[in-house]
């Protein structure tokens, strides 16, 4: 008897032992289904704050303007005010009529400028109107005012992007800085591969000229004011397919009447003139070009702006004297 109780005292103890085992099994089971959502919930999260700190940096953009600063954009900027009409017409070519907020008052193309917020000229320009239009970027020049103008917005806490083509080459590189800037790079492409292409037709077909013309440029009404070398009308003059007899002059300066005389160039090219203009200036008269009605008129705008239209402005004169 005392046998069968001591059997059934051990009986029970395994009975006990092994619930004990099987409770603490249970609790090393697989998480519950809510347990397992807000697990998967959590990496989901995590995942995305990761793509988006990614996306991030994949929207960073950093440029160098022609100041040789290096400007770093976190995201593309979607305001602008331009401070130039060469950029103004870019902006414009680019699609972005809808995100420019400002410009001056010498941009005057496209034809949509005139529902712009005008923030005064080159030499007068309204720092406290810029600022108060709240863009997130000022596109503007080079030079010494310029730079003035950089400085108090700067100051104020207006990020600025400067841009000074000083060639061809650099008004191509200008459209795609801007369209890299502004997210639009397709359409900055399709300009760069446009211009590109209309300046190497037009410079095949000055190549085929049996004999070239001799010219000056003339740019300002009664003065001999004229275009040498090493600026950016200079290269523009070259693809109208004309030999410049004023290239040994350094940048802007002016011609003297002796010289012009002397040199007596085949054609004037001119932005301001007319022949009767010409005429009314003492021995000009005399000039073959004058005499003979060679003085072509080239459109200002076109030609001395680094923008999307100076191939247009070269070709017109080219066909003009051609």
């Amino acid at each position: 008897m005392k046998f069968t109780r001591l059997s059934l005292y051990s009986i029970l103890i395994v009975i006990i032992i092994m619930g004990s085992g099987i409770l603490a099994a249970c609790g090393d089971e697989e998480p519950t289904d809510k347990q397992a959502q807000e697990t998967a919930e959590q990496k989901d999260g995590d995942k995305k704050d990761q793509e988006g700190k990614e996306q991030d940096q994949d929207l960073a953009v950093t440029v160098t303007d022609h100041m040789d600063r290096e400007i770093e954009f976190e995201s593309h900027p979607e305001t602008v005010v331009s401070l130039m009409p060469n950029l103004t017409e870019t902006l414009f070519a680019l699609d972005m009529s809808d995100q420019i907020l400002g410009i001056t008052d010498f941009c005057n193309y496209p034809q949509e400028v005139e529902d712009k917020t005008r923030v005064g000229d080159a030499f007068d320009l309204n720092v406290e109107k810029i600022v108060s239009l709240e863009p997130d970027l000022v596109v503007m020049g080079g030079g010494e005012m310029m730079g003035e103008i950089n400085d108090k917005l700067d100051e104020m806490g207006i990020k600025t992007l400067v841009f000074d083509p000083q060639d061809l080459d650099e008004v191509e590189e200008m459209f795609l800085t801007l369209g890299e800037v502004f997210d639009r790079e397709e359409a900055a492409e399709n300009l760069h591969e446009e211009f590109k292409q209309e300046r190497e037709q037009l410079q095949s077909e000055v190549s085929d000229i049996d004999e070239t013309q001799s010219a000056v440029v003339l740019l300002e009404p009664e003065s001999l004011y004229t275009v040498g070398e090493d600026v950016f009308l200079s290269e523009v003059i070259e693809l109208t397919g004309v030999e410049n007899i004023a290239s040994d002059i350094s940048g802007y300066d002016e011609i003297s009447q002796e010289v012009l005389l002397d040199q007596d160039p085949d054609v004037i090219i001119t932005t301001y003139h007319d022949i009767e203009e010409l005429k009314a200036m003492g021995a000009l008269s005399e000039l073959t070009a004058v005499k003979e009605g060679r003085v072509y008129q080239g459109h200002d705008d076109k030609l001395s702006r680094p923008g999307p239209r100076v191939i247009d402005g070269a070709r017109e004169v080219f066909e003009e004297i051609y």
